[in-house]
């Protein structure tokens, strides 16, 4: 979801990077999303699109530490529905906290953040998909002007699957973003990613025969599978590039509408690849 990008947006347009004083903040969005590979295929003749009606809810609590630094602790929650591969619908459930410290003060004075968090995820029926995430990362940010701000980061992740090691995953990779805020309502946004570590492709079998598939791991994945063929998910090493556009409007001091366009690609060991592209447009109310 892009709520973290439009609370931002709501509550801290005039704000640097030093945390306001104690308070608590809710925010609710509903968004309809497209996925152009939801498999990650490589082939396209195997290739799977689908849309999804997102709604999720979010609570934060924000507070001060010391005059340069603070904490802002959340938990949210969100549910996917899937048109067309419903077995691949989801319910997740997420906490996490993020410490932010400014050394210098100053509107344009950089800060720096840490951040860790936690996701449980049931799907709808795909148990090999069931588990939880966790990640850690740190930022550093700054404000060039009162329009511009950027951040570059580090992050890590790693995923616990329950019923298979194919979603069994580790990934650690860099983030670069950049706000510009073009009028007092609106603003437009970027977000760059280069991942590296486990992804997971599925395919028909009949597609990998006698294809030379460098994977770790592989199991049936039933929630893909149709018109009687089997297909397989697949777990291998990769480099993955992602590439996200985004506008956001304000509509009001409580409300917002965020549409953005997010292009990835993966790069495995043994020449394989995918890429697709998603697409989302999402209402965000707060108070």
């Amino acid at each position: 979801m892009n709520w973290q990008h439009c609370i931002f947006i709501l509550a801290c347009q005039a704000v640097a990077g030093t945390a306001q004083a104690d308070a608590t903040h809710i925010a609710m969005e509903a968004a309809l999303a497209h996925e152009s590979n939801i498999g990650h295929s490589e082939y396209s003749q195997d290739v799977q699109e689908d849309t999804a009606l997102q709604l999720g809810a979010n609570i934060s609590r924000s507070m001060r530490i010391t005059s340069h630094s603070g904490l802002v602790a959340r938990a949210g929650i969100q549910l996917i529905k899937q048109v067309h591969y419903d077995d691949l619908s989801l319910v997740s459930a997420s906490a996490g906290a993020r410490y932010r410290v400014q050394p210098l003060p100053g509107f344009t004075s950089p800060w720096i953040d840490f951040a860790l968090g936690a996701e449980r995820l049931e799907y709808r029926d795909s148990e090999i998909r069931d588990g939880w995430i966790n990640n850690l990362g740190i930022t550093v940010g700054k404000y060039f002007t009162d329009k511009l701000r950027m951040t570059a980061g580090w992050m890590a992740e790693r995923r616990h699957a329950e019923d298979s090691r194919v979603f069994d995953l580790r990934n650690h990779g860099w983030q670069l973003s950049a706000d510009f805020r073009l009028t007092s309502q609106g603003s437009i946004y970027a977000k760059a990613a280069r991942i590296f570590g486990d992804q997971v492709s599925s395919a028909p079998q009949s597609s990998l025969s006698g294809t030379p598939l460098r994977y770790a791991a592989q199991t049936p994945d039933t929630a893909l599978s149709e018109h009687g063929e089997s297909r397989n998910a697949y777990r291998f090493d990769a480099v993955t590039n992602t590439l996200e556009l985004g506008y956001n409007y304000a509509i009001d001091g409580n409300m917002a509408l965020d549409i953005s366009a997010r292009y990835f690609d993966a790069n495995a060991k043994g020449g394989h690849t995918y890429e697709g592209y998603s697409a989302r447009a999402g209402l965000l109310y707060q108070f």
